[in-house]
């Protein structure tokens, strides 16, 4: 994986446009990013499910059953993602995803979006990330790269008043059309000015976007995902958008 500086230039140049654009504004601004594979490389989402099922579930789940239920339907098997943490609290399943980056020790955050996000952050932009994972399991990583819990927005069920991880879902799915959703309803209706994501799918979260829409491709040509990745690549190549090729 090629992970040199050799997006410092068009990040620069990136940088350069977005102050320009921020003088000429006013209230409040907001900023979007997907998580896996655009604000690290990992699948940070199944490293803590992996975790789980070793530590957690011994044995009573494993991957293999993740992927029976995205075969048959994707929604269905990210909202049983979140719904088998029913009966813990959310601080335990941020516990098991602290756990995870200690043990496993390989979170590698995206240079040009963990710098992105300090720029935007110092100027005072709301930044949130909109991710299919299950919201909990990511919290630690995204403090890595500056974003805290209440602006992570993820899959989640509901907690009851014991504080207790629920089976009920909490609507909107963030996943496709429902990044987009979510984004908008965190910011009351207002479009951020810049989104950013890795994947094909990410496209309604990049469409709320008022002003800069921009691609990553981070994942390994071997990878399922990469196919999609090289779909938003060549949308930000034809349509000029701002986009960083960690494989060109």
């Amino acid at each position: 994986m090629n992970t040199a500086n050799f997006w410092e230039a068009p990040l620069d140049k990136l940088l350069n446009e977005i102050e320009n654009y921020l003088n000429t504004q006013s209230g409040p601004q907001y900023a979007a990013f997907d998580a896996d594979g655009t604000c690290w490389f990992n699948d940070v989402g199944r490293e803590v499910f992996l975790h789980q099922c070793q530590n957690i579930y011994k044995g009573k789940w494993t991957w293999d059953d993740y992927v029976k239920r995205e075969l048959a339907n994707v929604e269905e098997a990210l909202w049983w993602m979140a719904e088998i943490n029913a009966g813990r609290r959310p601080e335990d399943v941020i516990q098991d995803a602290k756990d995870t980056m200690l043990a496993r020790k390989s979170l590698k955050l995206i240079p040009s979006t963990k710098k992105l996000i300090q720029f935007l952050q110092e100027r005072s932009v709301e930044v949130y990330m909109v991710t299919a994972s299950v919201a909990w399991s990511v919290v630690p990583a995204a403090a890595e790269i500056g974003i805290d819990r209440e602006h992570i927005l993820g899959v989640e069920t509901k907690v009851d008043s014991k504080g207790l991880i629920t089976k009920e879902r909490h609507i909107p799915l963030t996943w496709t059309h429902g990044k987009a959703e979510a984004i908008l309803k965190a910011t009351k209706g207002r479009a951020p000015m810049l989104c950013g994501g890795n994947s094909i799918s990410d496209i309604y979260l990049l469409d709320t976007s008022c002003k800069f829409k921009m691609g990553i491709r981070s994942v390994d040509p071997d990878e399922s995902l990469f196919d999609r990745e090289n779909e938003l690549m060549a949308l930000c190549k034809q349509r000029n958008w701002p986009h960083f090729d960690y494989h060109q």
